[in-house]
């Protein structure tokens, strides 16, 4: 019995049609299994991906830009989901859209909790800037003191040279 090998030759631009299907079915499955959203959320949250990723509909060629921006977006959804539970919920109750999501920012996706700490670290931050201290208790920015004139060198000496352009020998 002889066995027939399908020919997988055809334009190129079928090929790689084929590639970033199946890509995009890994994504899918992706979201599916490691998020618990359902394949038609799942799928929506891809759709949302590739419009950020290929805005002008370009393919998922392998080390292109889009392909590498595409990865990210996967990465960074996943842990999104990951770690704010409440994403889940908002898209499985049809409160979020999920190919908007896909375009949301990150401070937008992030847990109250996490966003807190963020707006916390930069207003610290802010105020490290600006030299508050923590003993300022006021809120008012204090500016520096003027700084005390250091003393002179002693090898310019108190005395004034006779001559402007010498100085007094040292010592």
């Amino acid at each position: 019995m002889k066995l027939r090998l399908k020919h997988k030759g055809g334009p190129p631009e079928r090929q790689e049609k084929s590639k970033d299907d199946q890509r995009r079915q890994a994504v899918v499955q992706g979201f599916d299994k490691k998020s618990g959203l359902g394949k038609r959320l799942a799928e929506g949250l891809e759709r949302g991906m590739l419009k950020v990723a290929c805005p002008r509909g370009e393919a998922l060629t392998e080390g292109s830009e889009q392909y590498k921006a595409y990865k990210f977006q996967y990465k960074r959804l996943c842990t999104h989901l990951r770690r704010n539970n409440i994403l889940s919920e908002k898209l499985k109750s049809g409160e979020l859209d999920a190919e908007e999501l896909a375009s949301m920012g990150d401070e937008a996706l992030m847990a109250e909790s996490q966003r807190n700490e963020l707006q916390q670290f930069r207003q610290e931050s802010l105020q490290e800037a600006l030299g508050i201290t923590a003993e300022d208790s006021d809120g008012v920015v204090q500016a520096d003191p003027k700084p005390e004139r250091s003393e002179a060198p002693s090898i310019w000496g108190d005395e004034t040279p006779a001559e402007p352009w010498l100085l007094p020998a040292s010592s």
